[in-house]
C-alpha cells in the first residue's frame, strides 16, 4: 500500500506463529517488536517521525497474516547519496503480539531494533545493515542469531538457547548485562568492544573475537572449550572454568583471575604483559604462555610440573612451594618444580613460559582444601 497518513495501523488475530519482517531501501524505520497481553489481536503500526513526509509517502509498506505467518514489508526508494541526506525521513514500525511466537525474522537495512516482551521459542534471526540491536526481555529459544553491519548489540535480560547464540557486529560494541546459557556461545566484532558483566554458561563452547576493542568479563565462564582473541585490545578475565583455554592478543594484557580445571592452556601476547590465577584440572596440564615485549606473572594453585623458562633480557623468578630453593634463575631454565618427585614427562604437567624483553614471575601455592 502507499502510505497516505503520518500513522497506519493493522490489526491482525493472533493465530500466527511465525513473524516475519523485511525492511528495504536507503533509509528504513526503527524497529520495535512488544508484548500487549491485554489483547487479542496483533497490532501493526507504522508513524512517520521526523525529515521528508513527500519521501516518506512515496514508501512501499506492507502487512499480511495467512494465519500461520505474519508477515510485514517496508521499502523506500532508491536514491542518490546526495539526495539520501537532504530527503532522509525518520520512521518508527512497532509490532504488538499478544502472544510468544515460535519464531521471528527481521531484516532492517538502517534502523535500531528493538525485542521487548514477547518471548521466541524456536528461532530469532536478526539482520541490520545499520543499526543497532536491544534485547530488553528475557529470551528463551532454541537458535538465536543477531547480525550487525554498523551498530551494537545489547541484552539486558537473561538468554537462554538450547542449541546457539551468535552475535555478530562489524561495527560496534557487544554488552550481555544479564547471564547467557546455551550450548555454543559465539560473539564477535571487527571494531568494538565485548563487555559480559553476568555469567556465561556454555555446554560446548564459547569464543569471542574482536579485532580493534578490548574483551572484558566481570563474572564467570564456564564451557569445555574457552577461547578470546584481540588484534589491538586487552583481554580481562575474572573466572573461567574450562578444558581448554585459550587467550591471544596481538597488543593488548592478557589478565585472567583464575582459570580453573583446565587440560591444556595457551596464552599469547604481542607487546603486553600476561598475569594469570591457574589451577589446572589434571596432573599432566599443559600449558604455553608468551608474551614478546611484556612481563609473565602466574599464581599457580596445588601445581607441580615441569617448568620451562626463556628470556632474554629479564628476570626469572619462582617462589612458594618447591621453589624456596632457587627464587632466582637464569635463562633458559628446565626444572622440576613442586612437591614429590618428579615423573617422566610426558606423564607430568608441563608449564613453557617465553618472553624476549620481559620478566617472568612465578609463584606456587598450596593446593586448597
Amino acid at each position: 500500500m502507499t502510505i497516505a497518513n503520518t500513522r497506519t495501523d493493522s490489526e491482525f488475530a493472533a493465530t500466527f506463529s511465525t513473524v516475519q519482517i523485511a525492511c528495504e531501501g536507503s533509509v528504513t524505520p526503527n524497529i520495535t517488536v512488544e508484548s500487549q497481553r491485554d489483547g487479542k489481536s496483533a497490532l501493526v503500526s507504522l508513524e512517520h517521525v521526523s525529515g521528508d513526509f513527500s519521501r516518506f509517502s512515496k514508501s512501499e509498506f506492507k502487512a499480511t497474516s495467512d494465519g500461520e505467518t505474519l508477515t510485514i514489508s517496508f521499502k523506500t526508494p532508491t536514491t542518490s547519496v546526495l539526495d539520501f541526506f537532504k530527503l532522509s525521513s525518520e520512521a518508527r514500525l512497532c509490532v504488538s503480539l499478544p502472544v510468544d511466537v515460535k519464531s521471528l525474522f527481521i531484516i532492517n537495512r538502517t534502523g535500531r531494533v528493538t525485542l521487548d516482551g514477547p518471548n521466541v521459542s524456536d528461532c530469532l534471526d536478526v539482520k541490520s545493515s545499520v543499526g543497532s540491536f536491544i534485547a530488553k526481555s528475557t529470551l528463551v529459544a532454541n537458535s538465536i542469531s543477531i547480525e550487525t553491519g554498523t551498530g551494537s548489540i545489547s541484552f539486558e535480560s537473561p538468554v537462554s538457547s538450547s542449541s546457539f547464540i551468535d552475535l555478530s557486529t562489524q561495527t560496534g560494541r557487544i554488552t550481555l548485562a544479564a547471564p547467557v546459557t546455551s550450548n555454543f556461545v559465539s560473539l564477535k566484532t571487527n571494531t568494538g568492544r565485548i563487555d559480559t558483566q553476568e555469567r556465561i554458561f556454555a555446554q560446548q563452547d564459547i569464543q569471542m573475537e574482536t579485532s580493534t576493542g578490548s574483551v572484558t568479563s566481570l563474572k564467570s565462564l564456564t564451557s569445555a572449550s574457552i577461547g578470546v582473541v584481540t588484534g589491538t585490545g586487552s583481554i580481562s578475565i575474572h573466572h573461567a572454568t574450562t578444558s581448554k583455554f585459550l587467550a591471544e592478543t596481538n597488543t593488548g594484557r592478557v589478565e585472567a583471575d583464575r582459570v580453573d580445571g583446565y587440560h591444556s592452556l595457551l596464552a599469547k601476547s604481542g607487546t603486553g604483559m600476561i598475569r594469570l590465577g591457574l589451577v589446572p584440572g589434571v596432573t599432566n596440564a599443559k600449558h604455553s604462555i608468551a608474551s614478546n615485549t611484556g612481563s609473565i606473572t602466574l599464581n599457580l594453585i596445588g601445581w607441580s610440573g615441569f617448568f620451562l623458562g626463556r628470556n632474554s633480557t629479564g628476570s626469572i623468578k619462582c617462589s612458594g612451594v618447591g621453589c624456596s630453593s632457587f627464587s632466582k634463575l637464569k635463562s633458559p631454565v628446565e626444572m622440576w618444580i613442586g612437591t614429590g618427585s618428579s615423573p617422566e614427562k610426558h606423564d607430568a604437567s608441563i608449564l613453557e613460559c617465553e618472553t624476549n624483553t620481559g620478566s617472568i614471575s612465578l609463584t606456587v601455592l598450596p593446593k586448597e582444601v
